[in-house]
């Protein structure tokens, strides 16, 4: 049986340094070597903003970004 490996990171809005509200997840399943990331962000406001995503894998030879 191949190894399964599976997790949850749930996002949070921030107002004024304090957390107000759930603003999305990451998911991540790993399996037979292959990683999927499945990404949900809410926008709950009216006016447009702003996001940036950082990611980070492993070779190797050390981490990359991307």
């Amino acid at each position: 049986m191949s190894e399964y490996r599976h997790f949850i990171a749930y996002m949070y809005e921030y107002e004024d340094g304090k957390k107000t509200k759930n603003a999305g997840f990451v998911k991540v399943n790993m399996r037979n070597g292959i990683c999927r990331m499945q990404l949900k962000i809410r926008g709950g406001r009216k006016e447009p903003m702003e996001c940036r995503i950082y990611g980070f894998f492993m070779r190797e030879n050390g981490c990359m970004e991307f």
